[in-house]
């Protein structure tokens, strides 16, 4: 009997062992944070504007190197594609400033620069807080919430922008807004930017085309494809120009296909996705695929 009770302790202790290691992982995963200034990441970020005529598109490559000081304070130097544009930090609570570089030209929402530092991120804040960029340029928080990216979950705020397009905009820990690193501060009346890629160590950690960089697009036609709204929580609309015939392939971030559709109208209303994520969405027509980006709260 003796032995038979050692062994069922035995078997307690292992199992009452097991169950605290999965406590402690748990609690281990959840406390990860995201640091959005980091030296390992690289943002991808397509910029486009149009003169009036045509439309063009270029590659904006931002990467945070080694650090400085700037007035007493411990900076980053951020570049964009090989131009050092300004010092750029994160302080303990993880509020993200940026201070620009000397005869450097951003389209940003203030001309010139101020010498001072601006705040670009702040995860922190409360719904009806706002980020202030300019007197007519600001993020107002909307919403705070999480998203599962690379098998773990990301603080996101969802913002508000004042008198600019697209309207809103969405934070994500770690990566920063889903329209590029210095989205916020930027003023984006004539010109549109969106965030293709970020990797983390060279592993691709986000991505909303098949390539990182902009190799060969009809942006004209590209931007006649409205969805809306996005971020969108129960359902949301594709939007062309035209009907044509269509198949609409909806996947999420780990490939797996959520929803596929062949269509022939100008409106397409999709209510199908349930789960909170980030999902790419491939229109193919007349050989050609399109690519963009959708949203689920």
């Amino acid at each position: 009997m003796s032995i038979m009770k050692t062994k069922s302790l035995n078997y307690r202790l292992i199992i009452s062992i097991i169950l605290i290691l999965i406590v402690c992982l748990d609690d281990l995963i959840a406390q990860v944070e995201y640091k959005i200034v980091d030296t390992n990441a690289i943002w991808y970020v397509g910029f486009y504007y149009f003169d009036g005529e045509y439309s063009y598109s270029e590659n904006e490559v931002y990467r945070i190197k080694e650090d400085t000081v700037i007035d007493t304070k411990h900076y980053y130097k951020l570049f964009l594609n090989e131009d050092y544009i300004g010092g750029i930090r994160e302080d303990s609570e993880g509020v993200v400033y940026f201070r620009g570089g000397e005869e450097v030209y951003l389209f940003t929402c203030m001309d010139p620069l101020p010498e001072d530092e601006i705040v670009v991120y702040n995860l922190n804040l409360s719904i009806g807080d706002t980020v202030k960029c300019s007197d007519y340029c600001y993020n107002i928080i909307d919403k705070n919430d999480s998203i599962l990216i690379g098998g773990t979950y990301r603080k996101t705020v969802q913002t508000t922008l004042s008198n600019r397009s697209p309207g809103e905009d969405l934070w994500i820990e770690g990566i920063g807004s889903i329209y590029g690193l210095l989205f916020p501060i930027y003023e984006s009346f004539e010109w549109s930017w969106d965030l293709r890629c970020y990797k983390y160590n060279g592993e691709l950690i986000y991505s909303t085309y098949d390539n990182c960089l902009i190799v060969d697009i009809n942006r004209n036609y590209y931007e006649t494809i409205k969805l809306f709204p996005n971020p969108f929580d129960n359902n949301f609309t594709i939007q062309f120009i035209d009907n044509k015939y269509r198949t609409i392939v909806i996947t999420n971030l780990i490939g797996q296909v959520v929803l596929e559709r062949s269509v022939y109208m100008k409106n397409i209303v999709i209510n199908e996705i349930e789960e909170s994520g980030i999902y790419l969405i491939q229109i193919k027509e007349n050989n050609k695929t399109f690519n963009r980006t959708i949203i689920k709260h």
